[in-house]
């Protein structure tokens, strides 16, 4: 499972010290790593972190703890709102089965909300099986409702890849509505399995690959995180990826920290 974003690693004292005189307009802050740039501690974020922290292991009413995986660093830099969308495969075709996934999910929604509730992003998981995509979470900063939410899902059944894409493209175009310059990143969790076309007689496949060129269209900017363990014809995410032109990572080799450096890179690094 994807650990939350408080407990990401730290790195040593020393590297908080770096005059910050150079780095511009404060814009939020965020967890510290080993591969992140020096910066100062933002004292109020790591005390939330470690807040949170101790909320989901079971000690709310115990004084705050903060330790080096609670550090959060002062972020100055020029940036618009960031829209994050977890869309989550739920279906029996998952490699390792959906409450796995399931599992995995929430680590990762828990670490983009934790993150996003300091930085004034937004957090949206769409979720997909059987026959049709849900909403599960509307855009949100909150992750005790992405938490609610995820702990009462229901997994099994066909594979709508297709729907799945096409319902994040939808939140993406009401979004860039409502909030003019909003950055949207999508992040799919799935085994590129399709099972189930958009209409009856449809091809699953050609409807996901249709989908994904959509994406790429609007210029979603896209993380594809493959939870595939062998080799498979059926799997769509090669093909997904060369069409938004991105590359795949395995689930298993993605933590918390890691995710949200991959956010980060392909927001700065990814074109259209």
């Amino acid at each position: 499972m994807l650990a939350p974003v408080g407990r990401r690693g730290g790195r040593d004292r020393r590297a908080f010290a770096a005059s910050e005189a150079a780095r511009g307009r404060r814009t939020g802050s965020r967890p510290q790593t080993a591969r992140a740039a020096p910066g100062g501690i933002d004292v109020s974020a790591t005390l939330a972190a470690a807040a949170v922290r101790q909320a989901l292991d079971g000690r709310r009413n115990l004084p705050l703890q903060p330790t080096r995986h609670d550090l959060w660093r002062r972020v100055h830099r020029k940036s618009h709102r960031r829209l994050v969308i977890l869309a989550v495969d739920l279906s029996d075709s998952m490699a390792e089965g959906p409450k796995t996934r399931m599992s995995a999910a929430l680590g990762a929604a828990l670490s983009l909300t934790a993150e996003s509730y300091l930085n004034r992003d937004l957090v949206s998981v769409v979720t997909f099986r059987d026959r049709q995509a849900r909403v599960l979470v509307p855009p949100t900063a909150s992750v005790y409702l992405v938490r609610r939410r995820l702990q009462r899902v229901t997994v099994g059944g066909a594979t709508p890849l297709a729907d799945g894409l096409l319902t994040s493209l939808r939140i993406i175009g009401q979004m860039r509505v409502k909030h003019p310059g909003i950055e949207p990143l999508l992040v799919l969790v799935s085994d590129g399995e399709a099972t189930c076309a958009l209409r009856s007689e449809g091809d699953p496949a050609a409807d996901a690959l249709q989908a994904a060129r959509s994406l790429r269209r609007q210029g979603c900017r896209t993380v594809l995180i493959d939870t595939s363990i062998e080799p498979k014809s059926s799997n769509l995410m090669p093909r997904i990826a060369e069409i938004l032109a991105v590359g795949r990572h395995r689930l298993h080799h993605i933590t918390a920290g890691r995710l949200l450096d991959l956010l980060d890179e392909t927001g700065q690094n990814q074109m259209p």
